[in-house]
């Protein structure tokens, strides 16, 4: 090898070695030769909490859901409720469109009674309540309706939101989506006047917003009979919907004798006392209105819910797991199945309440709940409470 050969060869094998201890000393930073700036390690991501640590009610980790407890009331969408609580559990609900009542079967038929039987003159008779009603059952007492309503008078938000459901389906719009002109356009052209805290609840409950044409009704009873005096003609035919309680045998500001005298005064005006105290009588409650208002849509909007709740009931079978479940409202008494709100639960959704108590008179100690972990913890959306309270989390 020439001179020229060997002096580029040991050039190239000075340039290697000098790369080599560049890299080296770059690099091995954690050996004991390198006198740079120390490495810090990297840190393992910070775990949240085991929800089964936090105590309370998180000790057997339940699902937990809050649910819009301002649709236990008599109107279809009482059916969110049980939708929120389903989509908790099971996820989404099946599609039921299309399905016809004879394709449901008979296992899986929810049962209702019917509260409208068809005159063959023109009138119609509904099954309401009278001074005698207790609160504890349902419809009993027959009335005879003479007309079809070109007015109505609502007591409660949720008859109102039950005439503009039935409204919606009936013009093939969606309710509560801001996109239901026609259904609003008639609504508010048979209420011609509601409360001021009606118009209100209207708004945060149902996002139906009142036009300024609606009038301002005032809630006492010289104010219903000085509106039926002045503001009806003979030629209106009106239907006032007022909750059974306003009339209840047990209530001392009872409104029957009221309610009795303007009937006898004014031919053109009837009263329908209504109570929802079971899905079962809020689905005869729809369809008694639908046809008492005269829109031939009930019973199709009526097959819609059955449908609804045939896949729901269907779908939890076939999953092979009956839920427990405890409810409780925002005033912390706990949630009866003789409700509404547990008949949603155990009637709709098959699910088995741990409290055994009535109504939602009283409550179920922390111990008892503890005892018996339910599957499902429900809370009301009302509440004011932190979750943390509701959960019995200590600070």
């Amino acid at each position: 090898m020439n001179s020229k050969h060997l002096i580029t060869v040991m050039a190239a094998v000075i340039v290697v070695l000098a790369t080599c201890c560049v890299y080296f000393a770059t690099v091995d930073n954690n050996s004991n030769d390198y006198d740079g700036p120390e490495k810090e390690p990297e840190k393992e991501p910070e775990k949240e909490p085991e929800k089964e640590s936090l105590g309370g009610f998180y000790s057997w980790d339940p699902i937990v859901v809050k649910v819009s407890d301002g649709y236990s009331n008599c109107t279809p969408s009482f059916m969110y409720i049980a939708e929120e609580v389903y989509r908790s559990i099971y996820g989404e609900i099946p599609d039921y469109s299309g399905i016809t009542l004879s394709q449901i079967p008979s296992k899986y038929l929810y049962q209702y009674n019917s509260f409208y039987t068809a005159g063959n003159d023109g009138t119609c008779t509904v099954k309401t309540f009278d001074n005698t009603s207790t609160g504890t059952q349902e419809a009993y007492a027959d009335k005879t309706i003479g007309f079809v309503p070109t007015k109505i008078l609502c007591y409660t938000d949720a008859y109102v939101d039950t005439i503009y459901m039935i409204l919606c389906d009936f013009y093939g719009e969606t309710a509560h989506a801001g996109e239901s002109p026609k259904a609003e356009g008639k609504l508010w052209e048979l209420i011609p006047a509601l409360s001021s805290s009606i118009k209100s609840s209207l708004a945060s409950k149902y996002g139906l917003t009142v036009p300024e044409s609606v009038e301002t009704l005032g809630t006492g009873k010289e104010d219903l009979i000085n509106y039926c005096d002045t503001k009806f003609t003979s030629d209106d035919k009106v239907i006032v919907f007022m909750s059974e309680y306003n009339i209840r045998s047990t209530n001392k500001s009872t409104w029957w004798d009221t309610n009795t005298a303007i009937e006898a005064a004014h031919s053109n005006i009837q009263f329908i006392y209504l109570l929802s105290n079971s899905p079962a009588m809020v689905l005869s409650t729809m369809e008694m209105v639908g046809k008492v208002i005269g829109f031939d849509n009930t019973s199709a909007m009526m097959t819609s819910v059955l449908a609804e709740i045939y896949l729901m009931q269907k779908t939890i079978d076939e999953s092979g797991h009956t839920a427990t479940f405890y409810a409780e409202t925002a005033a912390v008494k706990s949630v009866g199945s003789n409700t509404l709100m547990g008949g949603i639960m155990v009637d709709i959704l098959g699910l088995i309440n741990v409290y055994d108590g009535s109504l939602m008179g009283s409550k179920l100690t922390d111990d008892k709940i503890v005892f018996y972990k339910p599957d499902l913890l429900i809370f009301y959306k009302s509440d004011s409470r932190s979750t943390e309270e509701q959960m019995r989390v200590s600070a």
